[in-house]
């Protein structure tokens, strides 16, 4: 079955993904794992079998990686670079529209570097120059059923059969009726409920849909405000909460300086890049304070909340990042840490 068959590869991925060491033994296992224990017929040959496996760990395909809290084992190039790729490397000159989604803010900001390219802005306006860098690309607006049907040809084609219309509903039912559901959600509690509705809203609505219309600032606020609950979930709805800030600030709506520094904090956690449980991190911490710097009305940082980044960037291995962020807590906003 296709779970087992999986599950193997799981094993021979984390096994010797990495170190390529004694692939001969991985391949010996593979095969006896697959047909003894699992008991299924022999409808492959073990030499075909033998040789699949052997392209796995030869070209260590299947990558096992966590992103946002999320397990993948996938079949392409790690999707989150690793730190140590030095600024010459060629692996990085090949990025896609998939794989720059999924970068991290320094990933980002290495990437715009490294192309000599403005790293201002917040993450989603540095994804985007950094797509428009890499062949021009951008992101394609999905289709959400929209009728393309031009309505003047419509009505002459039932005009020469006599057939007239005269369309009495509100034009503004749709837009209406997503801000009730998203304002719903939000009321609910559903965060992630209300994220997803959010987030049609701002596709069919958003400055650059064609039917752009405003979207209420409350709307965003009871949005973000579902995500805030239990610490931003446990950091689980740390990236929603990102996105909506950075939205709010595109939008000239105000961020509250409370609300700004609770969620840079229960961003932080004690895992690898001060994550909770794969959620949040040092990265998303930081894309909220560059969409703060954005905000028309100002917000003020903490002395608690730059306290609390610089001990995680200090503590996961990022000394440099750290001191500077000191310095600047210290010599630009003059305060004094503990």
């Amino acid at each position: 079955p296709l779970t087992h068959l999986f599950t193997f590869l799981d094993y021979l991925s984390i096994s010797c993904g990495q170190e390529r060491q004694d692939v001969v033994s991985c391949i010996t296992f593979g095969t006896s794992y697959l047909f003894e224990h699992f008991k299924l017929k022999m409808k492959y040959q073990t030499s075909v079998v033998a040789s699949f496996l052997l392209a796995l760990s030869s070209t260590n395909a299947f990558v096992p990686f966590k992103q946002n809290g999320r397990s993948y084992n996938v079949a392409v190039k790690s999707a989150v670079f690793d730190e140590k790729v030095t600024s010459g490397s060629s692996s990085m000159d090949s990025l896609t529209i998939d794989l720059i989604s999924k970068l991290r803010f320094r990933e980002v900001q290495r990437e715009l570097e490294r192309r000599a390219l403005s790293t201002n802005g917040t993450l989603s306006n540095m994804k985007d120059r950094l797509r428009q860098a890499t062949a021009g690309m951008s992101v394609p607006m999905p289709m959400d059923g929209t009728d393309m049907t031009d309505k003047h040809d419509l009505d002459e084609a039932f005009a020469k059969t006599g057939i007239t219309f005269e369309d009495t509903s509100d034009p503004d039912f749709d837009y209406k009726n997503l801000i009730r559901e998203t304002l719903e959600k939000a009321e609910m509690t559903h965060w992630k409920g209300a994220t997803r509705k959010l987030r049609t809203l701002t596709r069919r609505y958003g400055k650059q849909s064609p039917t752009a219309r405003p979207i209420p600032e409350n709307v965003y606020t009871a949005v973000l405000e579902s995500c805030m609950e239990d610490r931003l979930h446990g950091a689980r709805a740390a990236e929603s909460a990102r996105k909506i800030m950075e939205l709010m600030v595109e939008e000239g709506y105000e961020i509250p300086s409370d609300v700004a520094n609770y969620c840079v904090k229960n961003s932080l956690d004690n895992g690898p890049d001060a994550t909770h449980d794969g959620f949040g991190g040092i990265d998303t911490a930081l894309a909220m304070l560059a969409a703060f710097e954005h905000s028309s009305t100002p917000i003020a940082i903490q002395e608690d909340t730059y306290a609390k980044m610089v001990t995680s960037m200090a503590l996961s291995g990022s000394i440099d990042e750290s001191l500077q962020m000191l310095r600047e807590m210290v010599v630009d906003k003059s305060l004094t840490p503990n």
